[in-house]
């Protein structure tokens, strides 16, 4: 599992697909041997089911992660799976636990499951890439409508096509589109924010007012917090002309 907090990142596609390719980019070496990669999202547009995964996938196969790999959708209203069922542990630690930071919600992670602990990664900002930014570099047909297929697939055997199905029947025909790869889609994507990310004013004055409810750990981690937002609010102010 990953973790990171609104000063890293959102929670968007853009972070899903860092997710994803930090995951491959350290259990993974680079091969010319044939590997395939079936992976299973649920079909939230926002996250998933979209041009930057999409492109992202295809990025892992063509820098020579896998040879073949197929994305696959689950029906909607059909979509509980071991994630969720992981999900079901954690909330059931939180509702019993008392959680002040984000560093506490980390370790409640890790040590939910008593059998087969969950492994957790905390995401740095420097590992959200702009996968967005890349996806632009990606153009497809017109005709093709990314939100309606339950199965891609990409081989670099065609590295200038890729499958789309409809449903997960094995015998349907596979319809192949057409893709036109950018010059920069070779590039490593940049990060996405080099700077501090900057929190909802209304939020920070609610932080600012919970200051006298904390002590020890707690009140230092959210002091300090307060004081960098402070401080970059005044940059910004400082630097409008």
């Amino acid at each position: 599992m990953n973790t990171w907090s609104e000063l890293q990142g959102g929670r968007g596609s853009n972070e899903i697909a860092s997710c994803l390719w930090k995951y491959i980019e350290t259990n993974y070496e680079k091969t010319a041997t044939p590997r395939h990669l079936v992976i299973w999202f649920d079909r939230c547009v926002g996250q998933n089911n979209n041009r930057i995964v999409l492109t992202t996938m295809m990025k892992l196969a063509r820098a020579s992660y896998f040879t073949t790999i197929h994305q696959k959708f689950f029906v909607t209203g059909h979509s509980y799976n071991s994630c969720d069922r992981s999900f079901g542990i954690i909330e059931g630690k939180m509702r019993m636990t008392e959680l002040l930071t984000p560093t506490a919600i980390t370790d409640l992670i890790r040590e939910a499951a008593q059998e087969n602990p969950f492994s957790v990664q905390e995401i740095s900002q420097n590992a959200i890439l702009d996968f967005k930014k890349l996806s632009g570099n990606v153009k497809f047909p017109s005709y093709f409508k990314i939100t309606k297929q339950l199965w891609y697939s990409y081989s670099t055997q065609v590295p200038d096509l890729f499958g789309t199905r409809t449903s997960h029947d094995p015998t349907e025909p596979t319809r192949m589109i057409p893709v036109d790869f950018g010059f920069e889609f070779s590039q490593r994507p940049e990060p996405q924010n080099t700077g501090v990310l900057m929190i909802e004013q209304g939020k920070l004055n609610d932080l600012r007012k919970l200051l006298e409810f904390l002590k020890g750990e707690e009140y230092a981690y959210y002091d300090t917090l307060i004081q960098e937002q402070l401080e970059l609010r005044q940059e910004m102010q400082n630097s409008d002309p």
